[in-house]
């Protein structure tokens, strides 16, 4: 697919910029459907232009900043809509919270003043109790088992559900990354090696009694105060990706990452169902094709970027392990008493228990 190929291209060319980078939300192989039909941008826009001064224009809106994998793909998939289209649908982007945080630009697709919106799994919590599953400690092993859960029936039942519920059509889940575990004086690759460490957590219930769960002190904080807090031995770590280590300066008060991978942060691009049933057949297509390419793109960058980030850390001084062999099942092991305060909110025992142990 032609867009595929530019995306890789686009990819080297623009990784320095996605190093400015997205930072972190907390509590806050494709994972779209494959791209469509295999037209031309040529014969699309002939089946699709609209006649003269007839153009369906649509918003499109993030909280993201320039430069992150979810503002480079949100721009690629603006210029092909418009391309593929001939010109018939005109998408405008509103980046960097332009026209508000996470939760109004949810509420704004679902009351028609937004049409299409990319917004964290962890902020749709609040509107379908099903995508606290995004939410669950290594419900997710890594980003191959999170896409094959996207492209699932499984996957398809909860983003079926907002669906419903909200009168949306999801078009997309997007990677933004996992989370990692940072260490002031002691490397963790291990279970017992995280017992009494301080951790700073997010203010976020799921945060705190996953730590508490791993054995940790966990200490609740907001981010901006990170920084002095180990400096001062408030906190003896925390947990974020590899992105927000670097790009808010924290790496230089700590000594040792854990690639841990405990929580996966991700996204979903949807837009309104009024807005999507103003489109032609033939423009859906182009729409949810382009939808596709975004997710490929948008996820080819962020996981390069993590790479680049990992090594920018590691010449920084910083040494980064991975957990030892089985120990991932462990730390999954001793976070099992949460799930079951979460087992009725996204689909029951049955329903968790596929997700976690389905082969891809």
């Amino acid at each position: 697919m032609k867009k595929r190929v530019v995306s890789t291209i686009l990819t080297a060319a623009l990784i320095g910029s996605m190093l400015a980078g997205c930072g972190s939300s907390a509590p806050d192989k494709t994972t779209a459907a494959p791209a469509g039909n295999g037209e031309s941008s040529a014969e699309a826009s002939a089946e699709t232009a609209a006649p003269a001064g007839q153009v369906l224009e649509l918003s499109l809106a993030d909280a993201q900043p320039d430069g992150c994998a979810c503002n480079l793909s949100m721009k690629a998939m603006v210029e092909e809509i418009g391309e593929k289209s001939g010109g018939s649908i005109k998408v405008t982007y509103y980046p960097n919270s332009q026209l508000g945080n996470e939760r109004d630009l949810a509420e704004g697709v679902m009351a028609g003043t937004v049409d299409m919106a990319w917004v964290s799994c962890a902020v749709m919590q609040n509107f379908d109790d099903s995508f606290a599953i995004f939410s669950l400690p290594f419900i997710f092993k890594d980003y191959d088992h999170v896409h094959a859960y996207g492209n699932s029936d499984l996957g398809r039942q909860v983003f079926g559900k907002l669906e419903n519920s909200s009168k949306i059509k999801v078009l997309g889940l997007f990677d933004q990354g996992f989370r990692w575990i940072w260490t002031t004086n002691k490397e963790v690759k291990t279970l017992n090696d995280l017992s009494g460490l301080k951790i700073r957590t997010p203010e976020s219930d799921v945060y705190t009694q996953t730590f508490t769960l791993l054995g940790t002190n966990p200490t609740p904080m907001a981010f901006g105060d990170l920084f002095t807090a180990l400096q001062t031995g408030v906190v003896e770590g925390y947990e974020v990706n590899p992105e927000s280590t670097w790009s808010n300066g924290t790496y230089e008060a700590i000594k040792y990452g854990a690639k841990s991978n405990h929580i996966f942060a991700g996204s979903v691009l949807f837009i309104s169902q009024n807005a999507y049933d103003r489109l032609s057949e033939d423009q859906k297509k182009i729409l949810e094709e382009a939808a596709a390419n975004a997710v490929v793109y948008n996820n080819q960058v962020a996981q390069e970027s993590e790479a680049e980030y990992e090594k920018k850390l590691v010449e920084a001084g910083l040494s980064i392990n991975s957990l030892d062999d089985g120990e991932q099942e462990k730390f999954a092991a001793a976070v099992q008493p949460l799930y079951e305060k979460y087992y009725d909110m996204v689909g029951g025992k049955e329903y968790v228990d596929q997700v976690s142990s389905m082969e891809y």
